[in-house]
């Protein structure tokens, strides 16, 4: 029996048109540039609006803006590589597997499917890593993403507890709200319990841990509260 939202057990395929997530051929991000060779490149996956500056349709294809996309379903094409070799496509931060994504010669347009992880660390904009053999171009269009379900809740509360941001503070912290024993954290608030000057940029919840980006914009400590909304799931 897996648990609704299990990350290794309990992911939704969802598929969507085929959509063009990045080719190096035209994208500005990179000045349409090919990955250089022995190199690896980031690109981004979720939570973008746009993935016109990768080369790029100009929408977000489809795919979910949040935590919860963990794997994609792609189409990679490699474009007239200098040299034979191999591209691997794995999740940012992770380490490079040995497996190799694409295998191609000198001067191929050569392509391959795959189902690769991405990374889901939220304070990161470039969640997918490329890495080549060989300088060369690559195309990738996204076919449909595996996505933590939407938890069914019987009985759902909410876990608050107090921090204090230090004067001048911007970045992500985790909450440090505990769920009972047998409830899970579903997702996440963030409020500001102190002064204005602390501003609640965004917050996310998942089974990976609930967490708030912050703004203190003032020269003192402001006290915020992180809230984890804690549900009892169903399970099958």
């Amino acid at each position: 029996m897996a648990d609704i939202g299990s990350l290794d057990k309990d992911l939704v395929y969802t598929p969507i048109t085929p959509c063009r997530l990045l080719d190096t051929r035209n994208a500005p991000l990179f000045s349409s540039t090919p990955i250089a060779a022995d190199s690896t490149r980031n690109f981004a996956v979720w939570n973008v609006s746009t993935f016109g500056n990768q080369g790029g349709e100009g929408i977000n294809c489809g795919l979910t803006a949040s935590l919860n996309t963990a794997a994609i379903a792609v189409n990679f094409t490699v474009v007239s590589p200098v040299t034979g070799g191999y591209i691997t496509a794995f999740p940012r931060g992770a380490v490079r597997p040995v497996a190799a994504t694409v295998n191609f010669s000198a001067g191929d347009i050569r392509g391959n499917s795959a189902i690769v992880k991405v990374s889901q660390t939220p304070a990161e904009n470039l969640n997918l890593s490329v890495y080549s053999t060989s300088s060369t171009h690559l195309v990738a269009d996204v076919v449909g993403y595996f996505s933590r379900p939407i938890a069914t809740a019987l009985n759902c509360n909410v876990v608050l507890a107090e921090r204090q941001l230090a004067a001048n503070f911007e970045g992500f912290t985790y909450t440090t709200a505990a769920c009972a024993a047998g409830f899970t954290v579903v997702s996440a608030n963030c409020y500001n319990s102190g002064g204005s000057n602390a501003i609640s940029l965004t917050g996310s919840g998942t089974n990976w841990g609930a967490w708030c980006g912050w703004r203190n914009t003032s020269a003192s400590i402001q006290t915020v509260r992180d809230g984890a909304n804690c549900c009892q799931l169903l399970s099958r």
